[in-house]
C-alpha cells in the first residue's frame, strides 16, 4: 500500500470518533415518573419501562394533583423535593456546594427523566412582592414555568425562577448520555389526549 495512502487512512480513523453520532442513552440512565394516584398513569409507566428495558427500580410514583397546572409550592413539595430525595437515596448523583453556597449535582448517573401522562404540565405565575416590584424588570415577573424545564435543573438550589435561563446545550449536538453539563437532566414526556394514544 502506498505510504501516503496508509498515512491518510490512519489519520482518518483517528478523526472518525469526532464525527460519530452522539452516544445513545442506556436504559439505566432513564428514570420514569408517574402519578401514583392514577392507576392508568402507573400502567403506562410500567408499559414504557418494559418496552425500553428500563429497570423497575427506576420507576418513581409521585402523589400529585390530577391537574395540568399547579402552584410552585405544590411543585416543590410534591414533585421536586421527592425526586431530589430519591436521587440521593439511590446514589444517582452527588451534591456539592459552589462558592455561593448553591447546591450543584455532579457524578450524575441518571441523564433523562421521562414524565408520564398524569404529571402536571406547568407551574402558575405568582405575584411579585410589592417591595420587589419596582426594582424588578418586567420579564423577571414572568415566573410561571414548564415543569419539564424546571426539573432539568432540579438539583440546583436557589437558581432564579423569574425570566429566562440560557440552555447551554441549545443547538449543540451533545449526547444526553455524555452531557458534560452534569448539573442538568434531560426531561421528556409521554403524553397525549388519552392513555390509549400514549400506548401507541
Amino acid at each position: 500500500m502506498n505510504r501516503h495512502l496508509l498515512f491518510f487512512l490512519t489519520s482518518l480513523s483517528l478523526c472518525l470518533p469526532i464525527f460519530s453520532k452522539p452516544t445513545p442513552l442506556v436504559p439505566n440512565q432513564v428514570v420514569v415518573v408517574y402519578n401514583s394516584t392514577l392507576p392508568e398513569s402507573k400502567a403506562l409507566a410500567e408499559f414504557y419501562a418494559l418496552n425500553r428495558l428500563i429497570p423497575t427500580s427506576n420507576l418513581i410514583g409521585l402523589e400529585v394533583p390530577e391537574k395540568t397546572t399547579i402552584d410552585r409550592l405544590t411543585y416543590e413539595k410534591a414533585i421536586r423535593q421527592p425526586l431530589v430525595k430519591k436521587f440521593m437515596e439511590n446514589q444517582w448523583w452527588e451534591l456539592s456546594k459552589d462558592q455561593n453556597g448553591t447546591s450543584v449535582p455532579f457524578k450524575t448517573k441518571i441523564r433523562c427523566i421521562a414524565l408520564i401522562k398524569g404529571i402536571p404540565l406547568r407551574i402558575s405565575r405568582e405575584a411579585v412582592p410589592k417591595d420587589e416590584e419596582s426594582s424588578t424588570r418586567q420579564f423577571k415577573k414572568q415566573n410561571e414555568a414548564s415543569i419539564d424545564s424546571e426539573l432539568s435543573l432540579m438539583g440546583v438550589s436557589n437558581h432564579p425562577i423569574g425570566g429566562v435561563i440560557p440552555n447551554p446545550c441549545y443547538n449543540k449536538e451533545i449526547s444526553a448520555a455524555t452531557n458534560p453539563a452534569e448539573f442538568m437532566v434531560m426531561v421528556g414526556r409521554i403524553d397525549a389526549n388519552t392513555y390509549d394514544h400514549c400506548n401507541r
